[in-house]
């Protein structure tokens, strides 16, 4: 089992391609930006990683291509997911993802693969501070995801484009 302490340690391992990724214990690491950007094949799978820690992922899976359900991440402590799945051909459903301060959510999921329900997602602090671009509506611009009504709502509340 390998545990990189730093962010720069892991993207060493990832970009190794030796290591089985589903033998990496990431359970210390809090930012995964770019880590997977671009990529087509991993050695392994990371459906099985340890993300409570996890801060940001932002371009974490931008242009990503490989397969991999993501589904089970346990993500309480994610604040940063900006363009995290942009154009990623990654497939799976979110709907149990459980994120409990978004920050930053700039085109997260636009033109993504991905799927499922994010009205139990709390927004107020991303729409509080203006952390999420121009429109709101913009994280899922031409993906799988529904814009929440609640989204809606709020988003009107902070006088946030839709």
């Amino acid at each position: 089992m390998y545990k990189p302490t730093s962010s720069k340690e892991l993207r060493l391992i990832v970009n190794d391609g030796d290591i089985p990724l589903d033998d990496v214990d990431v359970s210390d690491i809090t930012d995964f930006s770019f880590l997977f950007s671009h990529v087509k094949k991993i050695n392994g799978c990371i459906e099985n990683w340890d993300m409570r820690n996890a801060v940001t992922i932002e371009n974490a899976f931008i242009m990503s291509e490989f397969e991999c359900n993501l589904s089970k991440w346990n993500v309480p402590n994610l604040r940063n997911i900006r363009f995290a799945f942009y154009k990623s051909k990654i497939e799976f459903d979110i709907t149990y993802w459980k994120i409990k301060r978004l920050e930053c959510a700039d085109w997260a999921f636009a033109y993504s693969n991905i799927y499922g329900s994010v009205d139990h997602w709390n927004i107020d602090y991303l729409l509080k501070t203006g952390n999420c671009g121009r429109k709101i509506s913009d994280i899922f611009f031409e993906s799988k995801i529904k814009f929440p009504d609640k989204w809606k709502i709020k988003s009107l509340l902070y006088n946030k484009l839709l």
